[in-house]
């Protein structure tokens, strides 16, 4: 009798570990697709594997038991697919938030300062860049009167030349981005 009990305990702490590590694999699962983890929550997922075979191979004898076990495997399987078929588009570059991302740096990231460059290209870059800006500020709802081609470029090589004395030598980046309803411009700088 008493190895019943225990038996139960234990079935019902799995049962609820299974729960939580699952809601916690799916929370891991979306950081590392929005990049905020560098890798898959690999041991995470041990773990709820680990429990998931376990009663695979001899399910509880408990009706309740055995459908809240079958309920959670279930729910993990739905998510196992969501993730192999994510992974998959990541790998094939289809990946719809990834492609998203890359057309709007692509749309929004003129390079400002030419390294070496002609002065075509130069020209070119503030002009996007000062597009983009504008842009942004007629969406905002801000004036664009004191905002003109000329001004962008002289702003963006002295903060060129700041970034570079500061840091060093890179490539340096603009992009325009809404923050607290305002167009701003911001500088990033790779190394070279």
């Amino acid at each position: 009798m008493k190895r019943r009990t225990q038996d139960v305990e234990n079935i019902e702490e799995d049962l609820r570990a299974l729960d939580q590590y699952i809601s916690r694999l799916r929370v891991g699962y979306d950081q590392y697709f929005a990049g905020v983890l560098k890798r898959e929550p690999y041991d995470l997922r041990n773990k709820v594997q680990k429990i998931i075979n376990r009663y695979v191979d001899s399910p509880p004898r408990k009706s309740g038991f055995r459908f809240r076990f079958n309920q959670l495997n279930a729910k993990y399987q739905v998510y196992r697919q969501l993730w192999g078929r994510i992974m998959r588009q990541i790998e094939a570059g289809t990946y719809r938030p990834h492609r998203f991302k890359a057309t709007l740096q692509d749309e929004t990231a003129p390079p400002a300062a030419p390294d070496e460059s002609s002065e075509k290209q130069a020209s070119s870059g503030i002009d996007k860049l000062y597009g983009a800006l504008a842009a942004a500020r007629q969406k905002t709802g801000e004036s664009a009167s004191d905002l003109s081609p000329e001004k962008l470029a002289r702003l963006v090589r002295t903060q060129t030349q700041a970034l570079r004395k500061k840091h060093g030598k890179g490539k340096v980046r603009f992009r325009v981005v809404i923050e607290n309803n305002r167009a701003k411009l911001k500088a990033s700088m790779s190394k070279p």
